[in-house]
């Protein structure tokens, strides 16, 4: 229990810690003459030790300088939400001269009690006025506040620009964490052989995380092999088409380029792998990519059955054993297995 593992760790008597738990926090109390030793330099022992145990999240462990009161966590390099968080998280930039800030504030702090009891959600402030905070802020293009943004898996995924109320802030951030996973995939899927969100177009996925007949876009669907003959090229091979198709990283920042059209992206592949594309007269004009790339690692752990349920046991006997490489089309929830080869080159992919 956690009163034993206290007593343990600072040799305390039977009956000399109580752990009184509240609704957001625990609060550690030891009981007699050892509790003054403790108090006195034992703190860090006992806040590491609720750290290893769960009880409290890193975000509660690592306080930051900041005005906002619980349960809005002040935010700071230390306890910055990386990629490997869960949560989504809505923080806001800001300062505390700022009027706007100050009008914010008592809703703000009325949006984190509300989602409280939601673990998917974090609501984080940093105040970009204190020294060591500015790079995080200029990091993240703060030119003005308050600054609404969501991160998701540790970077900006989107600024929030609607009205600084209660309700629209919790209907929107509520909508990024339901469309989470659209760019980059679930944090939960095997990564296989696209580990770098920095560099890799390609999004992992899984049976928690597939498309479906709600997707927006269309999806191309590598199943592989990760032991396969040939898997740095097939990465290389998936992410040129991604790439050729308008998909960019997960963690990519804004550069600046005006994405194409997807009738020159169209264009541009038919010319490119030599491919017969017939584009209508007029469009298409989105500027999404033409195609969602995914990939399936299905040598990754609990990947197999999944992999089966797709492909059909004997496809998937074929990629797991023997390397081959299967790509499913997916589109308005339909499925179609339209490539299988032992080898997987840009060309064949973009086909």
């Amino acid at each position: 229990s956690l009163q034993s593992s206290l007593r343990d760790a600072f040799l305390l008597p039977p009956r000399r810690v109580l752990v009184a738990m509240a609704s957001s926090f625990p609060r550690v109390v030891c009981l007699g003459s050892s509790a003054s030793s403790v108090a006195a330099g034992g703190s860090s022992k006992v806040l590491a030790l609720l750290l290893l145990l769960g009880v409290i999240s890193r975000s509660q462990a690592e306080s930051c300088e900041g005005s906002l009161k619980s349960p809005v966590v002040n935010l700071c390099p230390s306890n910055w939400p990386n990629a490997t968080e869960d949560k989504v998280w809505l923080v806001v930039f800001h300062a505390p001269w700022c009027g706007h800030c100050k009008t914010l504030e008592p809703k703000y702090s009325d949006l984190a009690r509300q989602l409280q009891g939601e673990g998917s959600i974090g609501i984080g402030a940093i105040d970009c006025s204190i020294a060591e905070h500015q790079p995080l802020c200029r990091k993240n293009k703060i030119v003005g506040y308050p600054t609404l943004k969501a991160i998701v898996v540790g970077t900006p995924a989107r600024s929030y620009e609607g009205a600084r109320e209660t309700e629209p802030l919790l209907s929107w951030i509520r909508k990024v964490v339901s469309e989470k996973g659209t760019k980059g995939g679930s944090v939960k899927c095997p990564m296989g052989l696209f580990k770098d969100r920095a560099v890799d177009l390609v999004v992992p996925l899984c049976k928690a995380h597939f498309p479906g007949g709600d997707s927006k876009h269309d999806w191309a669907v590598v199943f592989y092999s990760t032991r396969a003959s040939g898997a740095e090229e097939l990465r290389l091979a998936v992410n040129e088409v991604a790439s050729d198709m308008g998909n960019e990283p997960p963690t990519a920042g804004r550069t600046g380029v005006t994405p194409k059209r997807q009738r020159e992206r169209l264009a541009s592949l038919a010319e490119k792998f030599k491919l017969n594309v017939k584009l209508p007269k007029v469009g298409p004009f989105s500027k999404h990519a033409i195609a969602k790339i995914g990939g399936v690692c299905c040598d990754c752990e609990g990947q197999s059955s999944f992999c089966q349920t797709v492909l059909g046991s004997a496809v998937a006997r074929q990629v797991s054993a023997k390397g081959k490489i299967g790509v499913i089309l997916v589109s308005g929830g339909e499925q179609k297995l339209v490539h299988q080869a032992s080898t997987m080159t840009p060309r064949a992919l973009a086909e």
